[in-house]
């Protein structure tokens, strides 16, 4: 297992430590992630590799995250969605190779009310399975609406 940082927040995204609302999107190239970020194994993430899709800073109100498959993978890929202590928290073993799949729901583990994070933490993506593909082809998209809540 491999964790790669690809994260982007804090005073770029999430949430801007601003006390309003905010919901925040970020497409994922999986065949452009590997490329840049894999070493041999021919640019392919394996089987719980996890990628940092966005920043939680301390004192964040995450109230529902979701995934969305824009472009197929073409063979075996399934994905979690969570963060460091959960890494299925807000999705489980989506399929990739379903156009359109995707959870644009509240959180399954963590509840229907979403997580309140006290300590700084990362929105993860982990590749749960993967197939014998020699690159990868799927587009996702990553959303979250949260709140930063000042002290």
């Amino acid at each position: 297992m491999t964790t790669y940082d690809e994260a982007v927040g804090g005073d770029q995204g999430l949430p801007a430590y601003a006390p309003t609302p905010k919901l925040l999107v970020r497409s994922l190239d999986l065949y452009e992630l590997g490329k840049a970020l894999v070493d041999g194994n021919d640019e392919v993430f394996s089987a719980d590799d996890l990628i940092h899709v966005f920043k939680i800073p301390k004192n964040t109100y995450v109230k529902r995250v979701g995934l969305i498959v824009d472009k197929v993978e073409g063979a075996t890929l399934t994905l979690d969605l969570g963060d460091s202590a959960t890494a299925d928290g807000y999705v489980a073993a989506l399929d990739a190779e379903d156009l359109n799949n995707g959870y644009n729901v509240s959180a399954r583990t963590f509840g229907p009310d979403g997580k309140f994070y006290a300590d700084d933490n990362n929105l993860t993506l982990k590749i749960e399975s993967v197939g014998s593909q020699t690159n990868h082809a799927a587009v996702l998209r990553v959303w979250a609406e949260c709140v930063y809540i000042p002290v």
